[in-house]
């Protein structure tokens, strides 16, 4: 595991895995523009690297705020062919899997759905 960002108490931790980008955790911060701005930039960065990625989202919680946030993310993907988006979710959380079904719905990508969260080693 390549760690990227290291996760905070309102921070996702960001990291590769087998060539996958990986967000886990919860984005509750004050101001989402930093943590928004650091993961656009990885998967410029990435995606430039061979024009193919695999992001999977694992998140616990999120806030409105960094829901508006996560849908301009995924609007700014669309039409970058070679990116695919997985959301995992836990089989009894319908909260989070909803939010998975409504981003794709608005940012118009596809996703692939999970429902076993990922596990990030300590």
């Amino acid at each position: 595991m390549n760690v990227l960002v290291e996760a905070t108490g309102k921070t996702p931790h960001i990291y590769e895995e087998n060539g996958d980008l990986c967000v886990w955790g919860v984005i509750i911060p004050e101001n989402p523009t930093e943590i928004f701005a650091k993961l656009t930039n990885i998967v410029s960065t990435k995606y430039a690297e061979n024009h193919n990625l695999k992001i999977h989202f694992s998140l616990g919680y999120f806030n409105t705020s960094s829901a508006k946030f996560l849908y301009n993310f995924f609007k700014k993907l669309k039409g970058n062919e070679g990116i695919t988006i997985v959301w995992h979710y836990e089989a009894d959380d319908e909260d989070i899997l909803d939010s998975g079904k409504e981003f794709e719905e608005i940012s118009g990508l596809k996703f692939e759905y999970s429902d076993t969260l990922l596990e990030v080693a300590k």
